[in-house]
């Protein structure tokens, strides 16, 4: 019996002691037949296609970007998750919408599984307005949070940087939106 449980506890060591993978997700807006998807895209394609993984046949829940990107997020139909449109009436980060679904994420269930998170980026069409919240409010789950307020802008945009204003303005080199989320995101 000794060395049944013996046995036991080493193997649950070594079992408990393996490092989980890093999970890098990468969502990208607009890549649609219509626009040829990554096609016009070559530095998408060279550093992150060419090295990672990606769905050529891909299907969404809903062409609409805030329903989309609720559905990846919650695992959920629009129907389920009642983000029907890219307002706060129509459930984009609306109240309802951060009481619900948000508390029920994938990244609420990777960090209650003990990985660490970091989001930079776009997140929801009205994530950051008064009626939403403010940038104050970090979504469920982010230990690290840099999210865009509001839609996509690239020049002269606030950031919520873990619930404080970021205020970026319009120098190419310092604010352009994609390299200040590059850089946020490679020194993470």
């Amino acid at each position: 019996m000794r060395l049944f449980l013996c046995v036991f506890l080493v193997l649950f060591e070594v079992v408990c002691s393996v490092t989980r993978p890093n999970i890098v997700f990468i969502l990208t807006d607009d890549q649609d037949v219509f626009l040829n998807g990554t096609g016009p895209m070559s530095k998408l394609r060279q550093y992150v296609s060419s090295q990672g993984a990606t769905f050529s046949n891909m299907f969404v829940t809903t062409p609409l970007c805030c329903p989309s990107r609720s559905s990846i997020l919650t695992g959920q139909y629009v129907h389920n998750h009642k983000a029907i449109n890219n307002s706060v009436d129509g459930n984009c980060s609306s109240p309802s919408w951060q009481k619900g679904p948000e508390t029920q994420t994938f990244v609420t269930y990777l960090k209650k599984s003990g990985y660490t998170t970091f989001f930079a980026g776009k997140y929801l069409n009205q994530y950051g307005m008064d009626e939403t919240g403010g940038l104050s409010h970090i979504p469920p789950g982010w230990d690290h949070w840099n999210g865009l307020k509001g839609n996509s802008q690239y020049y002269n945009y606030v950031v919520s940087a873990n619930g404080k204003a970021e205020k970026h303005g319009s120098d190419y080199k310092a604010d352009y939106f994609t390299d200040v989320i590059n850089r946020k995101a490679t020194t993470f």
